[in-house]
């Protein structure tokens, strides 16, 4: 059996045609002019003309394929799909690219984008939870539902007159917020917490529990300037400042909107309240231990956050850079103070 030669057209070599060339794409069953190495190597001289070799730029910079300015590896997003972990083109050109994609958007598409981010964000904020890795602290569904039956009836945003009536003895409390709902649930979660401004309202709750209180609206006021006006003529009908008739600390409405403070008057208030907190026992990441008069003072001191030191002596979290405390015991308190 013979084998068919062919003359390769640039290099001028017979070789077997069968073997050493390709078939042509567009006559079937033909073979192409050049051999297979010389269609390797002029597909070679296509391919680096339509894609050069990169830019020989040191290991810490990067040249931007959008602007072609050569910039510090920081100035680019990472990217695990890329060579080198950082995207081809700069912060700055994604920035704007970003901004006249936005532009060019519909509300609807903007909305429908924002909702399945805050979706996203659930999800894995759910599974951390499970996982452990940060402190269950959302409010129990339990109390939250309580919270609505007692508040529920009103929608956010609505002003007006509200009043908190004891349904065992009849004593009312009156009082006027540009967001009632709101204002209302900032008098549960003092109420809950012991610490409301009304004495006679906060033993009266305490005595006879949350369950034996309604509230109500009493009247829908639009215009901000007739708010007290309207309170006081409320506070006089229902007598809600009479000893046996109410729990309002003061016979006349008033607010504190808009009121500055003194100087003087914000440190005397200040000093109050750093005489008045409880001492807390702290034990640093050495391993001593020391009683702290003011924890917000000692936050202040050292660089650390407050509110997350009166979640690890709630036993809310852990720990806090190193830090543990816990609330002083009563006892122990009083020998401090002493």
């Amino acid at each position: 059996m013979t084998t068919e030669m062919k003359t390769c057209t640039v290099c001028a070599e017979q070789l077997p045609a069968t073997r050493e060339y390709f078939y042509a794409d567009k006559k079937p069953g033909s073979l192409r002019a050049r051999c297979k190495a010389c269609e390797v190597a002029r597909q070679m001289v296509t391919y680096r003309k339509k894609n050069p070799p990169r830019l020989n730029v040191p290991a810490t910079a990067k040249a931007c394929t959008k602007c072609k300015v050569e910039k510090a590896l920081d100035d680019f997003p990472r990217s695990k799909r890329m060579r080198d972990g950082h995207c081809s083109w700069c912060k700055t050109c994604h920035a704007q690219a970003d901004k006249a994609r936005k532009t060019k958007m519909a509300p609807e598409q903007k909305q429908e984008r924002q909702r399945a981010r805050w979706a996203n964000r659930k999800l894995a904020l759910q599974q951390r939870r499970r996982e452990g890795v940060i402190p269950d602290l959302r409010v129990d569904k339990k109390k939250r539902s309580e919270t609505l039956d007692l508040i529920g009836h009103v929608p956010f945003g609505v002003a007006g007159i509200y009043s908190i009536t004891n349904r065992l003895t009849g004593q009312v409390y009156v009082g006027s917020a540009l967001c009632v709902r709101g204002r209302w649930a900032t008098h549960i979660w003092r109420l809950r917490r012991g610490n409301h401004h009304s004495r006679r309202l906060q033993g009266a709750w305490t005595r006879d529990g949350e369950t034996q209180f309604a509230f109500a609206l009493l009247e829908q006021v639009t215009a901000e300037q007739h708010l007290l006006t309207i309170e006081q003529a409320w506070i006089n009908f229902l007598r809600a400042y009479a000893p046996r008739g109410g729990y309002n600390t003061s016979p006349l409405a008033g607010s504190t909107r808009g009121i500055k403070k003194t100087p003087d008057q914000i440190e005397r208030h200040r000093q109050q309240m750093h005489e008045s907190a409880h001492p807390y026992f702290v034990k640093h990441p050495d391993g001593r231990t020391e009683l702290v008069p003011n924890i917000g003072l000692f936050a202040q001191a050292n660089g650390l956050s407050a509110s997350n030191l009166r979640r690890v002596g709630a036993g809310q979290q852990a720990m806090h850079k190193g830090y543990w405390c816990r609330k002083a015991t009563e006892q122990e308190r009083r020998s401090f103070l002493a």
